[in-house]
């Protein structure tokens, strides 16, 4: 698979869920470079979504932009952001996380992307 780049915008979809983002997941091209995920108001995504995309990223070899905007989703919380800061690759240079209104988010999930975020090599560019 030659793609390097994809952005999907999936908006005020109440069928999509965790289970979507895992297939999603499982099916990223491993020399994606740019990867860009719009979820806003798609309320069966949860922890295990973030989860499941956590998987699917720590993958990419390649992968040296992520952006993922996920708003007002009650079911992401700290445990989601936890498993997304585990799966974030090493050589990623640019992230981008727009979480307003996922009222579940707290200290903990923040610090958890901390964490995250100072395991990056070459991190240059952070939204």
């Amino acid at each position: 698979q030659d793609l390097d780049q994809l952005e999907l915008k999936v908006r005020w979809c109440d069928g999509v869920g965790d289970g979507g983002l895992a297939a999603l997941s499982a099916g990223l091209p491993r020399k994606l470079q740019h990867l860009n995920l719009n979820l806003p108001s798609c309320p069966n995504i949860r922890d295990g979504g973030l989860a499941a995309i956590a998987v699917g990223i720590s993958r990419l070899q390649d992968l040296d932009q992520l952006e993922l905007k996920v708003r007002w989703c009650d079911g992401v919380g700290d445990g989601g952001l936890a498993a997304l800061s585990a799966g974030l690759p090493r050589k990623l240079q640019h992230l981008n996380l727009n979480l307003p209104s996922c009222p579940n988010i707290r200290d903990g999930g923040l610090a958890a992307i901390a964490v995250g975020i100072s395991r990056l090599q070459d991190l240059d560019q952070l939204e």
